[in-house]
């Protein structure tokens, strides 16, 4: 009499938990049957990705078989996961003048999400990321970095420090001769000097602000001189981002559209969105003030 939830499964493996469901007499709900065939239904959540979305119906269909006394409105759950901290989830932080994103992928559905992911850092900067990856066992090292080595612009193979960890030899064995040519085997040591550095990629790399929830993502980043930042709306209406004072303006940023702006030394950076000025961001111009 136990209820289930069940979230997004291969049909196979959905087959057989509702085939035991219906023996035990356990009553059943699933984001499919809820939420339909795509995540267009699901809960919002501050967690990027389809994936991420899916987890979230999962959790609200949970939430909501619990009994009563647990006083969890459903108020309450839209709130909770919009604030969710998972870390090594796609989770974005800054290293110095890097923006860096961290994704603990172990399997290869989760290869699969990341293909997604980085598909859409691609669309948004305009030019594959550069892409840190280290694997436990020869099997995950393969679908990841089949996945990888179609958008990354740069790889760094690392050993991490974990007895299943595979070598440089066994991580290079799996590139294709084209993919070599974009790797390079180097140390997470090397790679992060400390914990505010990193020295991946250049410091005028493309740095990607995202807009979602009525909120610039991250609120302030550090940039070196002539580095482009780009705009991408994810939101459901329209943003701008514009200088406050009005030195420079975005204009309308649709769903789904973006907008670059390089910055100098000497421009300003205090910026909001015009139609919400609640929204607001900033950039610092490292050796050219703010």
């Amino acid at each position: 009499g136990r209820p289930v939830v069940i979230g997004r499964l291969p049909q196979e493996a959905e087959s057989i938990i509702r085939g035991i469901a219906a023996i035990k007499g356990a009553p059943l709900v699933s984001v499919a049957d809820e939420y339909g065939a795509g995540i267009e239904r699901c809960p919002p959540t501050n967690l990027e990705g389809d994936c991420q979305r899916w987890n979230a119906g999962t959790a609200a269909l949970t939430v909501r078989t619990l009994p009563s006394r647990w006083r969890l409105t459903p108020d309450l759950t839209a709130r909770a996961l919009t604030r969710i901290d998972w870390p090594g989830r796609w989770q974005r932080f800054r290293a110095g003048t890097r923006n860096v994103i961290l994704d603990c992928t172990h399997n290869a559905e989760g290869a699969r999400e990341l293909e997604c992911n980085l598909a859409r850092v691609s669309s948004a900067t305009g030019r594959g990321p550069i892409v840190v990856v280290g694997a436990l066992g020869i099997d995950r090292a393969r679908s990841l970095l089949g996945t990888i080595g179609r958008h990354a612009r740069e790889i760094h193979l690392v050993v991490p420090g974990q007895s299943r960890a595979c070598s440089h030899v066994q991580l290079n064995a799996l590139l294709s001769p084209a993919l070599r040519e974009r790797a390079r085997d180097t140390t997470i040591e090397t790679l992060f000097p400390a914990p505010d550095a990193c020295t991946a990629g250049e410091a005028a790399d493309t740095v990607v602000v995202t807009i979602k929830d009525f909120e610039f993502t991250p609120a302030q980043l550090t940039v070196k001189p002539g580095a482009t930042v780009v705009f991408v709306n994810q939101g459901a209406i329209g943003h701008t981002a514009t200088a406050d004072d009005a030195s420079w303006d975005s204009g309308m940023i649709a769903p789904g559209q973006r907008w670059a702006k390089t910055f100098r030394a000497g421009d300003a950076a205090a910026y909001h969105c015009a139609p919400h000025p609640f929204m607001k961001g900033m950039v610092m111009i490292s050796g050219g003030g703010q």
